[in-house]
């Protein structure tokens, strides 16, 4: 047996939207009424204390959504001969300017309407490692150039290739040559040429260190005696500690082997 009538369903919906509208029309209005009651010094105060914050976290969920943006959508539409990044590491503009032309000529970037990229603004104490994932991720980056210390973490965490797989050993011989280095029977490293260090092991964590705990192997080429960089004016590192490496999802694996053959043959 009923006993009253219930409401139906789209009477009950449009009296809980009008008890909503009503309570944030209280609240907007209590919090304006606050505000507008209270001398400048007060106002400055209620700001800082409950608009600021609200600001501030939106601009980081702003900021938050812009980056996952970049890293799904963001590879570049500009079509790169090769895309050289020097981390913590300045050109001068004789040695930029040089270099560039070098490449221009390498790979014949007025014919191909295919630019070299040289970019020596990352510094990973401003989230440089950060904006290199990004490039990797995104497989912009072709050739990377740091110290030593983001070289053995960059191996460690799988993002540069094996150089003894990418360079023949024509290739290795002539840049030991280029470099001064001398090579002894079975010496697989080309005189030092090659720098070896642990690479990603897939379930293990890299140490405190930074080191991998995968195979070693030569994820790095010594740039130490490279004649263009050694005349850098600009640059941040002494050049006994740069190290050249090739992205290890890099799709200009071709253009990586000639922007390193440029760099260390230009005079």
């Amino acid at each position: 047996m009923r006993i009253g009538k219930f409401p139906d369903e789209p009477e009950k919906d449009r009296a809980a939207e009008e008890l909503a509208n009503d309570a944030r029309e209280s609240s907007s209005r209590t919090a304006r009424e606050v505000y507008r009651s209270l001398d400048q010094k007060g106002k400055r105060q209620y700001f800082e204390d409950y608009i600021l914050p609200k600001l501030l976290a939106a601009a980081a969920a702003l900021a938050a959504v812009l980056f996952l943006l970049v890293m799904v959508f963001g590879k570049s539409s500009t079509d790169y001969s090769v895309y050289a990044l020097f981390m913590d590491y300045s050109l001068d503009s004789s040695s930029s300017e040089r270099l560039t032309s070098a490449l221009d000529e390498a790979f014949d970037t007025k014919t191909s309407q295919k630019p070299v990229l040289l970019d020596d603004s990352k510094k990973m104490q401003l989230q440089g490692k950060e904006q290199l994932e990004t490039l990797l991720y995104n497989r912009q980056v072709d050739v990377i150039i740091a110290d030593r210390d983001v070289f053995t973490e960059l191996a460690a965490d799988g993002d540069v290739l094996d150089l003894s797989q990418v360079f023949t050993e024509k290739e290795l011989t002539s840049f030991a040559a280029e470099l001064g280095r001398e090579a002894g029977s079975g010496d697989d490293s080309y005189g030092g040429l090659l720098l070896k260090t642990p690479g990603y092991l897939e379930s293990e964590d890299v140490d405190e260190t930074g080191v991998g705990k995968g195979e070693e192997e030569y994820y790095g080429l010594d740039l130490t005696g490279c004649r263009l960089l050694s005349e850098n004016d600009a640059g941040d590192s002494e050049t006994s500690d740069l190290v050249l490496m090739v992205a290890g999802n890099t799709e200009r694996l071709s253009g990586a082997v000639r922007f390193t053959e440029v760099l260390l043959e230009l005079e």
